[in-house]
């Protein structure tokens, strides 16, 4: 009689914490679009690896739960310093430079007050969509400049 409660004990432990899973497991950011970058302004940054592998971390960021975006703060400041000191020279604007010390400056906050061990997704995808408005606010502003340039 104690083994049949017991299984029916664990079974329904079982089947409740199945259950109130359920409704935890849609952790996506809900991000809005960043500005695609016009042609002149796509063109320009071609070549400019740090600023294609922040948007690489921007994908990854937009295609994964907040929480497993984690993993990617080390990156993410490697790639605004470096984006930083290798800006094109056609894009080399004071707005430009603005634009990417906001997204350092966001990346930075980042860092500094999230770590590896928080659980709290809604902290981390405040932090992420500061980092993605900031980047958005970038390709707007490469692409006056480059707007600029081609007219």
């Amino acid at each position: 009689m104690k083994k049949i409660a017991l299984v029916l004990l664990g079974c329904m432990i079982l089947g409740s914490c199945a259950h109130g899973d359920k409704g935890k497991n849609n952790l996506e950011l809900k991000v809005d679009k960043v500005e695609p970058l016009c042609p002149s302004a796509k063109h320009t940054v071609e070549d400019w690896s740090a600023y294609n592998e922040l948007y690489r971390n921007i994908q990854t960021i937009s295609n994964t739960n907040a929480l497993n975006s984690l993993g990617l703060m080390p990156d993410m400041a490697m790639n605004v310093e470096a984006m930083s000191m290798q800006i094109p020279s056609d894009l080399k604007d004071d707005e430009v430079e603005e634009k990417i010390q906001k997204i350092d400056s966001e990346v930075m906050d980042f860092y500094q007050h999230v770590d590896n061990t928080e659980l709290r997704e809604r902290v981390v995808q405040r932090h992420l969509n500061e980092i993605l408005e900031a980047f958005d606010d970038l390709n707007k502003a490469l692409n006056e400049v480059a707007q600029r340039q081609h007219t």
